[in-house]
């Protein structure tokens, strides 16, 4: 890990930090009582912010809704899902328009929208977070990977956080009966793959108008294999924050090491001040 002076020295490179949401920003439902403070410090030291989820249950839309319901001031274009990701990914590295996906009815909307087809004759099977999955579903998409169509997946996470401090199985458990099934392993898309990555910098660069140094980037999150592992297979600074999943402990003992370990969101801003 760095000491303070090497992080605050990096810091000082940053140009648009990846935030994950809940367990950093918010628990839930509940804005945690110093986020605020810490976007608006953000702006003032003119770090952009990119609001990053691997939840791809929900469209960008409904994520604008519940961080603006919270007081988050933002643009929808601010957000960027393992689904918009996996939009980017399709577009960008293949040809594949016609889509067989196993996804809820938001992630349907969000293809659709942008010009796919959803289909059973499929160029390939897509499989988000899909709470509406069931046995055709998924009996459809193995028939379709075991006559040579790809898999791809929008996220690894096994658990989803949910109230009071549980989890609900996630995708990374959902998609093991098709890999196990037909033997096929998916290409995966959101954090830590290197594609949600490659469609964030793809992202800022139109935005600013040049190329975007990947050394510019910071990541801040409470998941040691998902956000810190971004940073680190990835190479750009990773911040790990107390407020969710890991713990000081865990960060100590696990082999995805953060660049930096914070308390809460609201104390990087300690180190952004001038002395």
């Amino acid at each position: 890990m760095l000491s303070n002076e090497e992080f605050k020295k990096k810091l000082k490179t940053i140009k648009c930090i990846l935030l994950d949401l809940d367990g950093t920003l918010y628990q839930e439902d509940r804005l945690f009582d110093f986020t605020l403070e810490f976007l608006s410090g953000l702006d003032k030291y003119n770090i952009q912010k990119i609001y990053l989820t691997n939840n791809s249950s929900r469209g960008r839309a409904d994520y604008f809704k519940k961080l603006h319901s919270m007081g988050i001031v933002l643009i929808e274009d601010e957000i960027y899902s393992s689904g918009d990701a996996t939009l980017d990914y399709l577009r960008r590295c293949t040809d594949y328009r016609r889509i067989f996906l196993l996804g809820t009815p938001s992630l349907e909307a969000a293809f659709t929208d942008a010009g796919f087809t959803l289909t059973p004759d499929a160029q390939c099977v897509v499989m988000g977070y899909d709470k509406t999955l069931s046995y055709e579903k998924l009996n459809q998409a193995y028939q379709l990977i075991k006559s040579g169509v790809p898999l791809i997946v929008t996220h690894p996470d096994t658990l989803c956080p949910i109230k009071n401090g549980g989890f609900d199985i996630d995708l990374g458990a959902l998609m093991q009966p098709l890999i196990y099934a037909t033997g096929v392993e998916p290409i995966v898309i959101g954090k830590p793959h290197a594609p949600i990555v490659d469609g964030l910098l793809k992202k800022l660069s139109a935005e600013n108008k040049a190329q975007f140094d990947v050394q510019s980037l910071a990541i801040m999150g409470d998941r040691l294999y998902t956000d810190i592992r971004t940073g680190k297979d990835n190479n750009f600074l990773s911040i790990l924050v107390l407020t969710g999943e890991a713990t000081r402990a865990d960060a100590e003992r696990s082999d995805v090491i953060p660049d930096f370990i914070l308390n809460r969101n609201v104390d990087l801003l300690t180190y952004l001040r001038v002395p």
